[in-house]
């Protein structure tokens, strides 16, 4: 079994992707401008025993609150999204091979520093869990909701709840217009619109992170994928989301709806008009995401409107380094006034990056 951490402008992990499913969520690029935005490093574990393989994308980050006594400590996380972890048929088809790719996974990231990981599992991907590992705690968060794109399209539109279909017939008398496009020719229109929703709805700090700069670097690293369905009244965008196309899989990533757009439900319209355009693209599935945090919420249930198909959405989280591990945690109880018990109560992981207002 041979195991190798890859660099993101290194052409093999471009390359052993071409030969696995995977997402956008997979491809080095995207890794690289998740990289950009937090501060990290794009990094990917490979593993390989002939035509079974095991590959593993992260973002690397540093653990400053560690005791300056200390050598140099990080952890590692997911991107935005669901990168999780890819194996290859020949690996799924031998049940010795994950267990035996999970421990050179942690003995390499002991190796190499990694305190503690944290990855969530793609929900239509990642349909087999590292199962046994006593280092390695399987969750399950939530649900997400995905449309079938080989259904027909008599069946997209019955598996569509009445009063969905109801808002988008009343959205077409009206004369709402949804139509998708690559996202360079609507690139400042959808920013503007995203920016704008952020700040009425009072999102959370991270929400803002997603900002100009980095639309504009998704765009120039991964621009033939990303496309923008917007919705027009009037001669006026009321809405526009950002969506990903990857090996069959498009993904609903980000959006937004103008304030004058609210009451005209145009995201009933562009979930269902994407839906069409995906289908008729050759696409398998339109994944719509779950609610905030991947919770059974109110955004989850209007999701839930336009597709009867579910998938169970996962994390892993791993605690590499122990001793390291309740260092950090003490250190980040002092530094933030935090209780301990509290922070050994929380359900987020790290512990240690837990903040008790996120805002």
């Amino acid at each position: 079994m041979k195991i190798k951490v890859l660099d993101w402008r290194d052409p093999l992990w471009s390359g052993t992707l071409t030969h696995l499913a995977h997402d956008i969520y997979h491809l080095p690029e995207y890794l690289y401008c998740e990289a950009l935005r937090t501060q990290s490093i794009p990094e990917a574990i490979l593993i390989t025993e002939g035509q079974k393989v095991c590959l593993i994308p992260y973002l690397r980050r540093a653990c400053h609150s560690i005791p300056a006594a200390s050598a140099k400590v990080y952890d590692i996380t997911s991107p935005n999204g669901y990168s999780g972890f890819l194996l290859s048929p020949a690996a799924l088809e031998d049940a010795a091979f994950g267990p035996n790719a999970w421990q050179q996974f942690l003995h390499l990231a002991k190796e190499q520093g990694i305190c503690s990981a944290f990855l969530r599992l793609h929900p239509s991907l990642n349909t087999v869990h590292p199962q046994g590992m006593k280092d390695i705690l399987i969750k399950k968060v939530g649900q997400t909701v995905s449309i079938n794109l080989e259904l027909s399209e008599s069946d997209l539109w019955s598996h569509t709840h009445k009063s969905q279909r109801n808002k988008i017939n009343k959205g077409k008398r009206l004369g709402l217009i949804a139509k998708v496009k690559p996202f360079s020719e609507y690139i400042t229109e959808f920013c503007n619109i995203y920016e704008a929703t952020m700040q009425r709805v009072e999102a959370e700090t991270s929400f803002f992170s997603f900002n100009r700069d980095y639309f504009y670097l998704l765009q120039k690293h991964l621009g033939h994928k990303l496309f923008v369905c917007v919705v027009e009244y009037q001669n006026k965008i009321i809405s526009a989301g950002l969506y990903s196309e990857c090996s069959g899989i498009v993904q609903g990533l980000l959006g937004g709806t103008t304030p004058e757009g609210l009451k005209l439900s145009p995201t009933s319209l562009e979930f269902y008009q994407t839906s069409l355009w995906a289908k008729q693209r050759g696409n398998t599935m339109l994944h719509l995401g779950g609610g905030v945090g991947c919770t059974e919420d109110g955004l989850y249930q209007y999701k839930a409107n336009f597709s009867k198909q579910r998938h169970g959405f996962y994390t892993a989280s791993i605690i590499i380094k122990p001793i390291q591990y309740k260092q950090l945690l003490e250190s980040h109880s002092k530094s933030h006034n935090i209780g301990l018990d509290h922070l050994n109560s929380v359900q987020f992981f790290p512990a240690y990056r837990y903040k008790s207002n996120p805002q």
